[in-house]
């Protein structure tokens, strides 16, 4: 489609063709929105403009505007409809839709999270607000001591002390076996990570080009 534009696409002394020529490929430029491979570049009679847009017709890249400055091309976010998945969305910080959107009803109640480990499938709900159970190990309790009294202070037995021994400590007081490492534990079933329930998306930024 045509890129070009020619600002004084009209003269007096032109011959009539040239003009209706120049007329054509405005209107063209400007129905297809300056679409191409790579952005217009200003010509000595074509100047871009802040404002001035362009349809990037390469695989990926966005719509995209000259910005304010008139220094640089901008992308615009664009959402459509995709078949069998839905609507693409967009997450904003407010209370409800921005004007000409519409607010999910059916997504609630979860973080966000990207693409990625146990997250491997995007626009899906995964994960639990449920922690998993764990049955703790004699090795994840603190290390403790039980204490018993013999009757009248007379001794009922002596065996060597440390972990898991019966232990002497007065003519009255003995300890009992005793265990624990005070080691650290998960709550995921083998050690798997608690993932939080989440809305699985992928982050993206515009393709400009």
């Amino acid at each position: 489609m045509s890129q070009l534009f020619t600002d004084a696409c009209y003269n007096i002394n032109d011959e009539a063709i040239v003009d209706l020529q120049n007329m054509e490929n405005n209107f063209q430029a400007l129905k297809t929105s300056f679409s191409g491979t790579s952005a217009p570049t200003s010509t000595s009679s074509n100047t871009i403009v802040a404002g001035q847009r362009f349809f990037s017709t390469t695989a990926g890249h966005a719509f995209q505007v000259y910005n304010q400055g008139g220094t640089a091309w901008r992308g615009i976010p664009t959402f459509g409809y995709v078949s069998n998945v839905g609507y693409e969305e967009l997450w904003v910080y407010s209370n409800s839709a921005i004007e000409g959107w519409v607010v999910d009803g059916g997504i609630s109640d979860c973080v966000l999270a990207l693409q990625g480990g146990t997250y491997g499938v995007p626009r899906t709900l995964s994960g639990s607000w449920t922690t998993p159970s764990h049955v703790v190990l004699d090795s994840e309790m603190g290390s403790h001591l039980h204490y018993f009294y013999t009757p009248y202070g007379i001794p009922m037995a002596l065996l060597g002390g440390g972990s898991g021994g019966f232990a002497y400590v007065s003519p009255e007081e003995y300890v009992t076996g005793y265990t624990g490492g005070s080691t650290g534990h998960t709550h995921g079933a083998d050690g798997t990570p608690l993932r939080p329930q989440a809305a699985v998306g992928v982050l993206i930024y515009p393709g400009l080009g």
